[in-house]
């Protein structure tokens, strides 16, 4: 009789409810098909009650329980909903604690164990070791109590002996102040995941590097050899990049963690967060241009204000080298010569620390927050390579996209940054001419490791760069219209001609 009236409820003048009572509405909804075991309409009535609420606290019960609907179907959907409010809880931990209307949440837990038959005194003695029951407990107590009285202090909660639980109680630790105990707490599951799991090598670096991937929280352990060249630079940059950003609440980057002992090596032990790359992004077609833009804004800020002792590369060299590998000498004294004014349009652009942005380098985490990877920095290039790096290593952007893009790039810079920067047009022609300079650069490494995506987007890219610039800059192109020439002729023929390496 009850679930009759609730269905009466639900199907009768459904367009009836306004914008304030759709809450209702839903709840209802979620009630009835809850108690008539319908599960997926049940899921499609919690992703709409999401998003609902200002009250974070909510919107992280809300999320968890999506993701416990997913659980004994659908790990990986379940996890993505538990990484979502472990990012929300980590971002608004200090607001949720300060909020007096959440204390509520304090109780949560024993109506949790009620409806799971684990009302009893001796639970906290007991082994939790479902990723479900872990990541409630973790977050619902955690949002009004600290860790101890919430279960995860010594001689609290219990949980399976896994390398995955214990860096979640680090991080907890992390959040709640407690950053030596978090860092010693992390540091022993990193070792005992390196003990116990597989490891991931992150191919084409050039440092001894290698992951153990967390499923559960979707985060990282990067490895680094202690004896790497450029470790302890690196260390520095991801210290100076994140106080760089330490006030945005939209991009985080990798932190350093601390050191460990395996073998009779010594590894430094760093944290990447969750996400996807860009480029997985791209690959998926889960990506938008406001993606790029923001990944742009964060790149000028880090261009505006990243410091260091950086070494510039000569391009000019750099290309006849790695071009030498592979081509007739012929061919590229031609090529040099067709090169010199794209080299010369790059005189007045400012040098800033490189950081190497394609999209390799970039991840959007399950906020959609900008993650900022690859802090190895230790060269200095013309600004525009930055963009290039990021626009034009694959065919996503037609090119008023990617105006758009690199303008919010040169605006972030100019806000951030006490130096002046020339104006617009002679960017927007500097960058046109280094999509040429780096297809060739990037171009003896992409045929070396048969990477043809690369390749081939890269030098496309650039054969319309020289298009562009006639049509846009014709009286510059006139100028240099022998140059170009050949330099089209070069591209083309690169563009086409395969190598077995």
């Amino acid at each position: 009789m009850v679930l009759t009236c609730l269905d009466d409820i639900i199907k009768e003048q459904d367009d009836s409810f306004d914008a304030d009572s759709k809450y209702i509405k839903l709840s209802l909804q979620k009630l009835f098909y809850s108690l008539t075991g319908n599960y997926d309409e049940l899921i499609k009535v919690k992703k709409k009650l999401i998003g609902l609420s200002e009250n974070v606290g909510d919107e992280i019960e809300r999320i968890l329980s999506l993701g416990d609907s997913y659980y004994n179907s659908d790990k990986k959907h379940a996890y993505q909903c538990y990484r979502k409010a472990f990012s929300l809880f980590e971002e608004n931990f200090s607001d949720l604690r300060n909020n007096n209307e959440l204390s509520f949440f304090g109780n949560i837990k024993y109506f949790y164990l009620l409806g799971k038959a684990y009302l009893r005194k001796d639970y906290l003695r007991k082994i939790v070791d479902s990723e479900k029951d872990f990541i409630n407990l973790a977050l619902l107590n955690g949002i009004d109590k600290d860790i101890k009285n919430s279960g995860f202090g010594d001689g609290g909660l219990h949980v399976k002996d896994s390398f995955t639980f214990s860096y979640f109680i680090g991080r907890l630790h992390d959040i709640y102040g407690n950053k030596e105990l978090g860092k010693r707490k992390k540091l022993e599951a990193a070792k005992k995941a390196l003990e116990n799991n597989p490891v991931n090598d992150i191919a084409g670096n050039k440092n001894a590097v290698f992951t153990v991937e967390d499923n559960f929280l979707g985060s990282e352990i990067i490895y680094k050899n202690q004896s790497s060249e450029g470790l302890s630079r690196e260390i520095s940059m991801a210290e100076q990049i994140g106080s760089i950003i330490s006030s945005r609440n939209d991009c985080s980057t990798i932190k350093p963690i601390g050191e460990i002992e395996h073998d009779k090596k010594k590894y430094y032990i760093m944290e990447q967060a969750s996400g996807s790359t860009l480029d997985q992004r791209i690959n998926s077609g889960d990506v938008s241009v406001d993606d790029f833009c923001r990944i742009a804004d964060v790149l000028g800020l880090l261009h505006a204000r990243v410091k260091g002792d950086f070494v510039e590369r000569d391009v000019a060299v750099n290309i006849k080298e790695r071009i030498s590998r592979i081509c007739s000498s012929g061919f590229v004294d031609a090529l040099m010569y067709s090169i010199e004014p794209a080299i010369s349009s790059l005189e007045d652009i400012i040098r800033v620390y490189n950081k190497d942005a394609h999209s390799r380098n970039f991840k959007l985490d399950e906020l959609n927050r900008v993650v900022i990877l690859d802090t190895e920095g230790e060269r200095k290039a013309p600004i525009v390579f930055d963009d290039t790096n990021l626009l034009d290593q694959h065919l996503f952007l037609d090119y008023e996209q990617k105006r758009e893009i690199m303008r919010r790039h040169w605006d972030s810079f100019n806000e951030n940054s006490d130096v002046k920067i020339i104006d617009y047009d002679k960017y927007e022609l500097a960058y046109l001419n280094s999509s040429i300079l780096r297809a060739l650069e990037i171009y003896e490494q992409a045929v070396r490791i048969n990477n043809h995506f690369i390749k081939d987007s890269t030098m496309t890219n650039a054969i319309t760069s020289l298009r562009i610039i006639e049509e846009k800059f014709p009286d510059y192109y006139e100028k240099y219209a022998d140059n170009y020439k050949i330099l089209s002729e070069s591209l083309h023929h690169l563009a086409k001609t395969s190598f077995n390496r």
